[in-house]
């Protein structure tokens, strides 16, 4: 068994296919198709079943799996100490991030990281809190920005910036105070609401003040919702940072009282950071402070 077989493995399971993971490693897909028979061989089981849409791991397959991820994520480990070792700069870091820090904290972290450490490879994966959940717990992702109200057991938690929660409501909707909403003003209101697991802010308010609300739709993604509110079909609870810059009809409205989450980040190999993942965090925490979103 070899770690060169290992990536091939990983490589399939995240394209779901032997020709597109050969693409993606520039070999044959005999090759791919050599490299996974043999590591069925020396497991002495399937790994993988195909189907005319592409494959898909097996039960045997999905137990073993993190296994190798692991394994991989050592071996990168490995490289990038020797490569510190002989002050080369190198390596792979995979971000887990939700979507609003990606659309507006990300492109500048990864512009200036890159600016300082070319040689340094970035991958970055955008997803609800209950994928970043699973990517922690699998250590899938080097480190992630996560909110506190979703914070996983035994991890180590760097708060960065405390993102309160407003409401946005249709520019008909007229609140008690011009400025701000409270919670009279949105009892008994139709709610449009992010999916299970990106809601638990959301859920948290609700159930805090006791809002008897009337859930609408249940939407993925944020722009959607905002679109939702301006037609009309109810209001809904935000992060600040999910709202920043949103070119829709709708009213930004501070709640009172405050209710906020706070963005921080964990690195989910607790055991050891790599040098590369150490620089990263080092350089997100930089951007907080430059950017005076400390305020935690």
């Amino acid at each position: 068994m070899s770690i060169y077989n290992y990536s091939i493995f990983e490589t399939v399971v995240e394209q779901s296919s032997f020709v597109k993971a050969a693409n993606i490693l520039n070999l044959t897909p005999s090759a791919i198709s050599h490299a996974i028979a043999k590591l069925e061989s020396d497991f002495g089981f399937m790994l993988f079943v195909r189907s005319k849409t592409g494959v898909y791991l097996t039960g045997e397959g999905e137990k073993i799996y993190p296994h190798i991820k692991a394994i991989l994520k050592e071996e990168e480990y490995l490289n990038q100490e020797v490569a510190q070792i002989h002050d080369i700069e190198s390596g792979i870091i995979s971000i887990g991030a939700f979507s609003s820090v990606t659309v507006h904290w990300l492109p500048e972290i990864i512009k200036t990281f890159r600016e300082k450490h070319p040689k340094i490879e970035i991958r970055v994966f955008t997803g609800g809190y209950d994928k970043i959940q699973e990517w922690i717990a699998n250590r899938s992702v080097d480190i992630a920005f996560i909110s506190d109200k979703v914070l996983p057991d035994n991890v180590d938690f760097i708060p960065l910036h405390k993102d309160p929660i407003v409401f946005v409501l249709p520019k008909d909707f007229k609140p008690h105070k011009n400025n701000y909403v409270t919670v009279d003003d949105v009892q008994n209101m139709n709610f449009v609401m992010q999916l299970t697991g990106d809601n638990q802010e959301t859920v948290r308010i609700i159930k805090k003040y006791k809002l008897n609300v009337n859930f609408q739709f249940h939407i993925k993604d944020d722009n959607s919702i905002i679109a939702m509110v301006e037609a009309g079909f109810g209001i809904s609870a935000l992060p600040k940072l999910v709202c920043k810059g949103i070119s829709r009809n709708v009213n930004i409205c501070k709640f009172i009282p405050d209710e906020y989450r706070i963005i921080g980040l964990v690195c989910p190999s607790s055991h050891y950071i790599s040098p590369a993942t150490q620089k990263m965090k080092e350089h997100i925490i930089e951007f907080i402070n430059k950017n005076n979103l400390s305020n935690v």
